[in-house]
Parts: structure tokens; sequence; C-alpha cells
């Protein structure tokens, strides 16, 4: 059953990814001037970064509004695979292993 639920994710992926424009959120960041865009998850959050001139506050509250309010998660699975790799790549540091061990 899991497989069958894996293959239609991908199956259903497969078809949104026809109308992703890929980096989009990073292009229309730039366009504003914008740069530095980045994210990095742990345990308990998940932190999206992005350096933004002074004058564009109001347009980036309306497109992270937006993007919480109206979520499209046509490339969510490509990145759940990202936040997973990072994650393993961390595991492989000895002194994050033992700081997650002993975060509690």
């Amino acid at each position: 059953e899991r497989a069958e639920i894996y293959a239609e994710i991908n199956r259903v992926a497969q078809q949104a990814a026809a109308y992703a424009v890929p980096n989009e959120i990073d292009k229309v960041y730039n366009s504003m001037g914008a740069g530095g865009l980045n994210a990095h998850t742990s345990y308990e959050e998940t932190v999206y970064k992005v350096g933004l001139p002074s004058n564009r506050l109001e347009q980036w509250a309306e497109i992270e509004s937006d993007r919480f309010v109206d979520p499209v998660f046509r490339l969510f699975h490509t990145e759940l695979e990202t936040v997973y790799e990072e994650l393993n790549r961390s595991l492989d540091n000895r002194d994050r292993v033992i700081l997650y061990a002993t975060d509690e």
C-alpha cells in the first residue's frame, strides 16, 4: 500500500511540475531588488530568509501572506527530499549528532 501511495504522489507531482515555474519565488524577489533567499529546517522550526530593500516590506508581506493563506504544493515532494538530504548530511557530522542527542 505504501508503494502505491508513493507512486500516486510521484504521478501527481509530475503532472503539477508542468505548471511550476522553476525558482519562481527567487525570481519574484530578485525583481524586487531582494537577494540571498534561503531556508533551513530544524526539529522545531523552518526558517525562511531574504535580504529585502526597506521600501519593499509591504510587497514582501503580501507575497508571504498569500503563500501561507493559499499555499501551492507543486514542488513539495522535491523540497521534502532536500530536507531529508540535508538531515542525512548533518547526521554525518559527529558534533551535530551529539548536539541532536543532547538537545531535549
